[in-house]
């Protein structure tokens, strides 16, 4: 032990610049001139090549006193930690997606609404141009919508929500009973 030890406050060896790599016993750190460099450096210094060892025997009692720490050197895992931090992520998951819905949902209703809202509007503007367009033929507006059907309109709207329409034909206006007039 006494010949390991004047290893560790002597000369180890020469950088291929020329500076001394020796080793600190005080703080543990080697240094190459008067910079601080660690085993893995110094290890890889000698493999380059960019390292002389003062004797034989340093070598060796580096390698022994300094063994290569292996590559999947890392904390084994707890299971129990890990399923717990797989729950609490699946639990972030889930409530992030009711936030989600939460959100979604109210939008999409209203966009549901709006778009049956319009449809309605169209089918009443449908059956005021048809009725029109038969005051045009016989100088009169029609007794009711079902005179238009088949020859100024295909067929019958209904709103998609409340149905049939009602049809004033003293103006020749139509009108729903849930959306009102457009």
């Amino acid at each position: 032990m006494a010949a390991e030890r004047k290893w560790e406050s002597m000369q180890l060896g020469t950088y291929i610049d020329g500076r001394a790599l020796s080793y600190n016993e005080t703080t543990g750190m080697f240094l190459v001139g008067e910079a601080p460099v660690t085993s893995d450096q110094v290890r890889a210094y000698e493999a380059a090549g960019q390292l002389t060892w003062a004797q034989p025997d340093i070598a060796e009692w580096f390698h022994r006193s300094f063994p290569v720490a292996p590559a999947s050197a890392g904390k084994p895992r707890n299971p129990a930690l890990v399923a717990i931090i797989v729950v609490a992520v699946l639990v972030m998951l889930m409530f992030c997606c009711g936030i989600l819905t939460a959100i979604a949902v109210p939008v999409f209703n209203a966009a549901k609404i709006n778009a049956e809202k319009k449809s309605c509007y169209a089918n009443e503007r449908t059956i005021e141009g048809a009725a029109l367009t038969y005051q045009a033929d016989s100088d009169e507006l029609p007794a009711s919508i079902e005179a238009l059907v088949p020859t100024y309109i295909k067929e019958n709207p209904m709103c998609p929500v409340a149905g049939p329409y009602e049809y004033d034909p003293e103006i020749g206006a139509a009108e729903c009973v849930e959306h009102g007039h457009y």
